[in-house]
């Protein structure tokens, strides 16, 4: 995706910069020396700091909390809904986002009925992202078992980190510094 065309300020001269893996648009306004709403507008993001619940990042929307799930079950809890709801602004906000949602799970349970579930755990989402008026086009689903973890599956509370979904954006963000 090309950057944006923008003015830079007066007085300074517009470049261009590659985003990081990890950076976030606060850290990209730190090292630029300009304002978050200013690094979103310049990479076609709307309303940065609109959002409790969720953070945009150059490559993912990180979930400030957790989604939750019925037991061994692709069934989303009631207490998941304003979480995705945000989600859903975010994308009907951000129009060139296109999300890779990966189910994952913990190491409890073999890897075939993992996997199955952490497709299904995917597939969930998805389905309530369009159903609440984002495109499928703009969506995918992919589940990883317990292949991928996010902490040690030795105790209970690095199993639970691991049962998790997770909202990967594919397009580059290209940062304007002015």
């Amino acid at each position: 995706m090309a950057a944006p065309a923008h003015a830079a300020p007066a007085g300074r001269e517009r470049t261009t910069h590659r985003v990081q893996a990890g950076d976030t648009l606060w850290s990209i306004s730190r090292r630029f020396g300009v304002g978050v709403d200013d690094v979103a507008r310049w990479n076609g993001i709307a309303n940065p700091t609109r959002y409790k619940l969720l953070a945009v990042k150059p490559d993912r929307l990180e979930l400030k909390e957790r989604l939750y799930f019925e037991w061994d079950q692709a069934v989303l809890m009631d207490v998941s809904f304003p979480v995705l709801d945000e989600v859903v602004q975010a994308l009907k906000d951000n129009t060139d986002f296109r999300v890779m949602i990966e189910g994952h799970a913990s190491s409890e349970g073999g890897y075939d009925h993992n996997m199955s579930l952490s497709e299904k755990l995917a597939e969930a989402v998805l389905a309530y992202l369009a159903s609440h008026g984002i495109a499928p086009e703009r969506l995918a689903s992919k589940g990883f078992s317990s292949s991928v973890p996010a902490a040690s599956n030795v105790t209970e509370a690095g199993r639970e980190a691991n049962r998790r979904v997770e909202f990967i954006v594919h397009f580059a963000i290209l940062a304007d510094r002015s």
